[in-house]
């Protein structure tokens, strides 16, 4: 079983290497066009009204290329420490 700690720490990986995959495939789509294709997902959002509330819940992920290999780049790494 992880431990809470564990899983914070897996979760900024995935975070930190989808960030720097993102910027580099911005600045290296220029030279290389497939970087910058992506897939959105998620919810639109969504809204509950109580007349005394309002609450609108929703979400979305861009992954694109170059966000996959920051995920993996940053999984190697942090898995060799």
């Amino acid at each position: 079983m992880r431990k809470k700690g564990q899983t914070v720490q897996w979760f900024m990986i995935i975070v930190a290497g989808s960030i720097i995959g993102n910027i580099l495939g911005d600045l290296l789509s220029p030279y290389i066009p497939l970087l910058k294709a992506s897939q959105t997902i998620g919810l639109d959002p969504t809204l509950l009204n109580l007349n005394f509330f309002k609450l609108t819940i929703g979400f979305s992920f861009s992954l694109n290329l170059a966000g996959i290999v920051g995920i993996v780049t940053m999984f190697l790494i942090f898995r060799k420490m």
